[in-house]
Protein backbone atom coordinates (compact mmCIF):
# COMPACT_ATOMS: atom_id res chain seq x y z
CA UNK A 1 0.00 0.00 0.00
CA UNK A 2 3.00 2.60 0.91
CA UNK A 3 4.42 1.62 -2.84
CA UNK A 4 1.38 2.61 -4.10
CA UNK A 5 0.57 5.73 -2.46
CA UNK A 6 4.26 6.85 -2.98
CA UNK A 7 4.11 6.60 -6.79
CA UNK A 8 0.94 8.66 -6.58
CA UNK A 9 2.52 11.41 -4.73
CA UNK A 10 5.40 11.21 -7.47
CA UNK A 11 3.06 11.39 -10.71
CA UNK A 12 1.29 14.05 -9.14
CA UNK A 13 4.24 15.91 -8.24
CA UNK A 14 5.59 15.19 -11.81
CA UNK A 15 4.37 18.16 -13.35
CA UNK A 16 6.25 20.46 -10.51
CA UNK A 17 9.56 19.05 -11.01
CA UNK A 18 9.52 18.71 -14.80
CA UNK A 19 8.53 22.95 -15.02
CA UNK A 20 10.84 23.59 -12.42
CA UNK A 21 14.05 23.61 -15.24
CA UNK A 22 11.98 25.66 -17.61
CA UNK A 23 11.13 28.19 -14.81
CA UNK A 24 15.07 28.23 -13.55
CA UNK A 25 16.22 28.83 -17.25
CA UNK A 26 13.77 31.61 -17.83
CA UNK A 27 15.71 33.09 -15.38
CA UNK A 28 19.48 33.09 -17.16
CA UNK A 29 21.47 36.36 -17.54
CA UNK A 30 23.43 35.89 -21.22
CA UNK A 31 26.09 38.20 -21.98
CA UNK A 32 25.47 40.52 -25.21
CA UNK A 33 26.70 39.69 -28.17
CA UNK A 34 26.80 42.13 -31.31
CA UNK A 35 27.14 40.87 -34.91
CA UNK A 36 28.01 43.43 -37.64
CA UNK A 37 27.64 41.90 -40.81
CA UNK A 38 27.80 45.07 -42.74
CA UNK A 39 30.76 46.69 -44.46
CA UNK A 40 30.31 50.41 -42.44
CA UNK A 41 30.77 50.15 -38.81
CA UNK A 42 28.09 51.23 -36.48
CA UNK A 43 26.86 52.97 -33.26
CA UNK A 44 24.68 51.15 -31.41
CA UNK A 45 22.79 52.29 -28.30
CA UNK A 46 21.03 49.69 -26.03
CA UNK A 47 18.16 48.87 -22.85
CA UNK A 48 18.22 45.96 -21.48
CA UNK A 49 17.45 44.26 -18.42
CA UNK A 50 19.60 42.10 -16.03
CA UNK A 51 17.22 41.89 -13.68
CA UNK A 52 13.07 41.94 -13.47
CA UNK A 53 12.62 44.88 -14.41
CA UNK A 54 15.85 46.32 -13.73
CA UNK A 55 16.83 48.19 -17.14
CA UNK A 56 19.70 50.27 -18.34
CA UNK A 57 20.50 52.24 -20.62
CA UNK A 58 24.15 52.16 -22.43
CA UNK A 59 25.58 53.99 -25.69
CA UNK A 60 26.70 54.68 -27.95
CA UNK A 61 29.23 51.81 -28.64
CA UNK A 62 31.03 51.89 -32.14
CA UNK A 63 30.65 48.24 -33.85
CA UNK A 64 33.44 48.07 -36.52
CA UNK A 65 32.31 46.70 -40.00
CA UNK A 66 32.03 43.03 -40.28
CA UNK A 67 32.98 42.38 -36.65
CA UNK A 68 31.41 40.83 -33.53
CA UNK A 69 31.90 41.76 -30.09
CA UNK A 70 30.74 41.72 -26.42
CA UNK A 71 28.96 44.80 -24.69
CA UNK A 72 30.85 45.98 -21.94
CA UNK A 73 30.38 49.37 -20.29
CA UNK A 74 33.46 50.35 -17.37
CA UNK A 75 35.13 47.50 -18.09
CA UNK A 76 32.20 45.18 -17.25
CA UNK A 77 30.48 42.90 -19.71
CA UNK A 78 26.65 43.38 -20.42
CA UNK A 79 23.96 40.77 -19.50
CA UNK A 80 20.58 40.58 -20.28
CA UNK A 81 17.74 38.48 -19.27
CA UNK A 82 16.48 35.69 -21.28
CA UNK A 83 13.07 36.29 -20.04
CA UNK A 84 12.69 39.78 -20.78
CA UNK A 85 13.11 41.51 -24.46
CA UNK A 86 16.09 43.74 -25.21
CA UNK A 87 15.55 47.44 -27.10
CA UNK A 88 18.58 48.54 -29.80
CA UNK A 89 19.33 51.53 -31.91
CA UNK A 90 21.80 51.31 -34.28
CA UNK A 91 22.91 53.48 -36.97
CA UNK A 92 25.58 53.35 -39.72
CA UNK A 93 28.49 55.89 -39.08
CA UNK A 94 28.43 57.06 -42.42
CA UNK A 95 24.72 57.65 -41.97
CA UNK A 96 23.33 55.10 -44.63
CA UNK A 97 21.77 52.86 -42.65
CA UNK A 98 19.07 52.68 -39.60
CA UNK A 99 18.38 49.96 -37.06
CA UNK A 100 14.76 51.59 -35.40
CA UNK A 101 11.70 51.09 -34.25
CA UNK A 102 8.29 52.39 -32.52
CA UNK A 103 10.16 52.23 -28.26
CA UNK A 104 11.28 55.52 -27.54
CA UNK A 105 13.50 54.66 -24.84
CA UNK A 106 15.73 57.28 -23.28
CA UNK A 107 19.47 56.77 -23.20
CA UNK A 108 22.36 59.61 -21.83
CA UNK A 109 18.95 62.31 -22.15
CA UNK A 110 18.55 61.54 -25.60
CA UNK A 111 14.77 59.53 -27.16
CA UNK A 112 15.63 56.96 -29.23
CA UNK A 113 13.21 55.26 -31.23
CA UNK A 114 14.18 51.47 -30.30
CA UNK A 115 13.48 48.06 -31.80
CA UNK A 116 12.85 44.92 -29.77
CA UNK A 117 14.64 42.00 -29.83
CA UNK A 118 13.78 39.10 -28.41
CA UNK A 119 16.50 36.30 -27.23
CA UNK A 120 18.20 34.77 -29.74
CA UNK A 121 21.15 32.71 -28.44
CA UNK A 122 24.38 31.27 -29.68
CA UNK A 123 26.76 30.21 -27.91
CA UNK A 124 24.98 30.96 -24.58
CA UNK A 125 25.11 34.53 -25.72
CA UNK A 126 22.07 37.24 -26.11
CA UNK A 127 22.64 38.18 -29.69
CA UNK A 128 22.07 41.22 -31.68
CA UNK A 129 22.70 40.85 -35.03
CA UNK A 130 23.02 43.70 -37.45
CA UNK A 131 22.67 42.74 -41.66
CA UNK A 132 22.53 45.19 -44.48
Amino acid sequence: MKIKLLALIALALSPIAAATPAFAQSQVLRPILVENFCNSSVSLWVDHADGWRNWHPHGDFTIAAYASTYLQANGIRLHQRTDHDMFFYAESTNGTLTWDGVYNRSVNGYSLPMRRQSAVLKNGAFVIKLTC
